[in-house]
């Protein structure tokens, strides 16, 4: 076998570029229109009084919460980790 020194390296450390994350936009972001649903009909449950619907709406929340993007959780500063805090 032969042993590879460094100086027989190819690759070029200063053709390197370093990611930078796109910034992340509160203004013009997506709505989450699964975790509106869950609000929707968590609300509807409560007043109604309607467990099937209570249910739904706490699938429908976790589910929000574990589909949602790590760049959004930071622009709302934690909020869907608030989530996670009630449910525990």
């Amino acid at each position: 076998m032969s042993t590879k020194t460094k100086s027989s390296d190819p690759r070029k450390p200063e053709a390197v570029v370093k990611f930078v994350p796109p910034e992340f936009d509160e203004d013009n972001a997506d709505i989450d229109w699964v975790g509106f649903i869950a609000l929707i009909v968590g609300i509807l449950g409560v007043f109604k009084k309607n467990k099937i619907a209570s249910w739904v709406a706490l699938f429908l929340s976790i589910s929000s919460v574990i589909t949602s993007k790590k760049s959004e959780a930071e622009a709302r500063n934690g909020g869907s980790l608030l989530y996670v805090y009630f449910f525990i």
